[in-house]
């Protein structure tokens, strides 16, 4: 996941992720499973919050 999203950013200069809509949605859409996983991790296991 982070991987991917490092993958679409690694060229991207900051001008194409204003300019470019579908490079956006992707990056929110990965952002969002990453805090719904994170929000998972947190409720079954409260006390990996020490280490996030």
């Amino acid at each position: 996941m982070i991987v991917e999203i490092e993958n679409f950013t690694a060229e991207a200069s900051e001008e194409r992720l204003l300019a470019e809509r579908a490079l956006q949605l992707i990056l929110e859409r990965e952002f969002e499973i990453l805090g719904e996983a994170l929000g998972r991790l947190l409720r079954s296991a409260p006390e990996a919050e020490d280490g996030v």
